[in-house]
């Protein structure tokens, strides 16, 4: 995530609506956060917008049939934490009922995920934390640590003042804290938490590949066991490799068309992937 001059608290990711020229399935394997930064950026006459919760609920619907060996188990717990790992942004009115209209960067472009205030991001991260604390200690330790790292990365990035800097220090330690207790709770060992805390940041990042409509072939940068996946876009079906459900898949979620050139601008859009 990067910081914005943008005021309002409302962001979503964003799926340009391209013309099938711009947007043609590339094989060549690009690192998936690099094709989810390029569709975020890309400027279109018409986008849809995905509110953060229902990604993040389609990321715990993709985790519930994820079949794959190599694979974490995931149990109904597991996987309604997953799905809840953003469920602190339904408490911003837009990220609830993509109602109203979002808010507009200095070029015009609505203000995309990556693209948040501090502020909002820290409010958001702990009401997910929160809420993914009364599914499970394993699941409030998987979205801890899954934003434990979004701060650590940021910090990297050096797009803060000092001030928030040390915010978000606070919250690293907080937070590592929090997953010292979470741990014992849980019973599994260090690298078995490490490797559920993997899951949900691929079941994140791939949800939000799906969501801002990329057909460019990927590469994760999850590893386990060895084994890294990939996926491309063929005749209409994402095909992950190695493949991580037993049988194609389809999943749905609502979308705000803006600008709506007619009506509510409300509809849903759905993507198979197998």
């Amino acid at each position: 995530e990067g910081t914005s001059t943008c005021s309002g608290r409302q962001t979503m990711i964003l799926r340009p609506l391209l013309a099938e020229s711009e947007n043609k399935p590339n094989d060549n394997i690009t690192p998936v956060w690099q094709l989810v930064s390029r569709m975020e950026s890309a400027e279109a006459e018409q986008y849809l917008l995905v509110g953060q919760p229902d990604h993040a609920r389609v990321s715990g619907e993709m985790a519930s049939v994820f079949s794959a060996g190599f694979l974490p188990h995931v149990d109904d717990s597991i996987a309604r934490a997953i799905g809840a790992h953003d469920a602190g942004w339904a408490s911003f009115p837009f990220e609830r009922d993509l109602s109203g209209d979002p808010p507009l960067t200095d070029n015009g472009l609505p203000q995309h995920f990556m693209q948040v205030p501090l502020d909002e991001s820290l409010s958001a991260w702990t009401g997910s934390i929160k809420a993914a604390g009364e599914i499970s200690p394993l699941g409030e330790y998987m979205v801890s640590g899954h934003f434990s790292r979004i701060a650590k990365l940021r910090m990297q990035m050096e797009v803060d003042t000092q001030e928030d800097l040390s915010r978000l220090d606070n919250f690293i330690h907080e937070e590592e804290e929090a997953q010292e207790r979470l741990g014992s709770r849980t019973r599994l060992q260090k690298q078995q938490l490490t490797e559920y805390v993997d899951l949900l940041q691929f079941a994140d990042v791939l949800s939000l590949y799906l969501c801002c409509g990329s057909r460019d072939a990927a590469e994760f940068p999850q590893d386990f066991r060895g084994t890294r996946i990939q996926i491309r876009y063929e005749d209409g079906v994402y095909i992950t490799t190695p493949s991580i459900f037993s049988e194609t898949q389809r999943f749905q979620m609502p979308v705000r068309i803006f600008p709506s050139k007619s009506g509510e601008g409300k509809t849903r859009i759905g993507f198979h992937i197998k």
